[in-house]
């Protein structure tokens, strides 16, 4: 029943297949033609009891009903449908008007039938506009091309669809869509079926939607151009789902946070750009304190290689002074044995001093000036041990400077050339002294009781030669002392020199590591002053538009 009522509504033919499982036993069943003119069996809907679609035996039967075994004729059944539907005869008058149609129009089915026109039903405001249906009727294979209403091309028979608006019962314009198809009975065209469709509020929620939509687009439109205050103020309505009108308020939301948003990134990037800019500064400050310090280096390193020189020559002149110090100590050696034999050569010739005591007298004198020789090596002796406690002085004091080291190396020169003067004068007085011993020798073999004075002076001499001898010998010692400490000192100053040099590369490449920091931090501040800027921007123009 359900197929042959869509062949109703829809006017689908069935094929001489299906009419052998549909038709009834009654030779009167009418065939029909499709729309594309092929015979089927399909009944007409026609005024009650004109279509002959039931048993003709079965004379209790509503005369429209649809099948022999079914008790109700499709005008029960269109009248049951929720759908407006309502059928035209080939004249255009009305023969089935449903309920549901009559609700949406406000005229019962006797009342659309007593009106000229079908479409009066519908249009209440006067105008006498066609139906769908009407059209059809007028052209009911070509009304696409006589009208220029849509065709379902789609499907196997015909079928127009179009959309309207109308005035319903309560006067309220109610948005339709409509389909129409036409009916035939042995090729001929014996009315039209039409079915209406309230679209109002299907309509009525797209135009909402598209005017969210369009809201919602404008809004985000002046959010992306910079204006961060615009909200969107679009008021829902019945039509529209709650869930798709809270898009608004989400949007609305985000726009806030987004501001919000916005104002922190503005203020965290000044403070970075604050942050930045005194790194930067720093960055700039280090690499200055950097290059003078690598320049600082470079100096140290240069007085440090000039220390180290000036240490090494002091080495050797110290090293020149012990040698020295130590031929001067040899001869004072020889010296005081020299002495110790002319103390017995005079004892044996005691006898004969009386005659030689002129000779003594000049041999007195160049003791006396041995004696005054001998006082100049005390004194060198003096001033060579302060010397030397000057040189350790110096030493500590090395890495300050050389100045000091020069000073008393030039000292320790002087003092070494005249020991070595006054040695070469103690040797020729010594040899004066052998001279005038030999002669006194001489003498005294003549006139040995008067050597005993000369004896005692000689004595007296011996005495004052080994006060000189162990006077050198404390020289020579402090002397060498020296010199040990300023070769030792010569060896730290050229590892300080090593030293010195290392660490003026490495002050050399932190200072270009350094100034690649500053480059690199000067860029960053200048990145982050851009975003800076864009963010000032992109804030003052939220502000701007609140």
């Amino acid at each position: 029943m359900i197929h042959r009522l869509k062949r109703l509504l829809f006017g689908q033919g069935q094929t001489d297949g299906d009419d052998q499982a549909t038709q009834t036993r009654s030779n009167e069943s009418p065939d029909v033609a499709r729309s594309d003119g092929g015979q089927v069996q399909q009944p007409t809907m026609m005024e009650a009891g004109d279509a002959d679609v039931t048993a003709a035996d079965d004379d209790d039967a509503p005369p429209d009903r649809v099948d022999e075994g079914f008790p109700l004729g499709f005008r029960a059944i269109l009248g049951r449908i929720g759908t407006p539907i309502f059928v035209l005869d080939a004249d255009g008058d009305v023969v089935h008007w449903n309920e549901a149609l009559a609700e949406l129009t406000g005229d019962t089915e006797a009342e659309a039938k007593a009106n000229d026109q079908a479409s009066e039903s519908f249009y209440h405001d006067g105008r006498r506009a066609q139906t769908l249906a009407d059209k059809v009727l007028e052209a009911p294979e070509n009304a696409d091309e006589e009208f220029g209403v849509p065709r379902v091309v789609e499907l196997d028979y015909t079928l127009y669809r179009d959309t309207s608006t109308m005035l319903d019962a309560h006067g309220e314009e109610r948005h339709i869509s409509f389909s129409a198809s036409p009916l035939y009975r042995d090729g001929e065209l014996v009315g039209v079926v039409e079915m209406v469709q309230d679209r109002t509020e299907e309509v009525l929620r797209n135009q909402g939607i598209i005017a969210l939509v369009e809201e919602v687009e404008a809004t985000m439109k002046q959010m992306k151009n910079g204006n961060l205050g615009a909200r969107a103020t679009f008021q829902g309505d019945e039509n529209i789902d709650a869930d798709l009108a809270g898009v608004v308020a989400e949007l609305n939301k985000m726009g806030e946070q987004l501001q919000t948003l916005v104002g922190d990134v503005s203020n965290r990037t000044g403070e970075l750009h604050d942050a930045t800019e005194s790194v930067a500064e720093s960055a700039r400050e280090i690499d200055r304190l950097a290059n003078e310090q690598s320049e600082s280096t470079a100096e140290v390193a240069g007085e440090v290689s000039n220390l180290s020189a000036t240490i090494e020559e002091v080495a050797s002149s110290a090293d020149n002074v012990a040698e020295t110090s130590q031929r001067a100590r040899n001869r004072a050696e020889d010296g005081r044995e020299l002495a110790g034999e002319i103390g017995s050569v005079m004892e044996e010739v005691s006898e004969a001093s009386t005659s030689v005591r002129s000779d003594f007298d000049t041999l007195r004198t160049t003791v006396e000036q041995i004696d005054e020789v001998i006082e100049v090596i005390d004194d060198i002796a003096d001033q060579t041990n302060l010397l030397a406690l000057n040189a350790n002085i110096e030493a500590a004091r090395a890495d300050e400077g050389g100045d000091g080291f020069a000073v008393v190396a030039n000292e320790i020169k002087d003092l070494a050339e005249e020991s070595k003067t006054q040695a070469g004068e103690i040797e020729s007085l010594i040899d004066e002294v052998q001279t005038g011993t030999e002669q006194t020798v001489e003498s005294l073999e003549e006139t040995e009781t008067r050597i005993e004075s000369g004896v005692e002076e000689v004595d007296a001499a011996m005495e004052t030669l080994d006060e000189i001898a162990d006077a050198v010998e404390e020289a020579v010692e402090g002397i060498e002392e020296v010199s040990d400490v300023t070769d030792d000192q010569a060896a730290s100053a050229e590892e300080i020199a090593a030293m010195v040099d290392g660490a003026q590369e490495k002050a050399q490449t932190v200072s270009e590591e350094v100034s690649e920091v500053a480059a690199a931090t000067e860029e960053q501040t200048q990145q982050v002053a851009d975003i800076d800027e864009s963010i000032e921007e992109l804030a003052e123009g939220s502000g701007g538009h609140q």
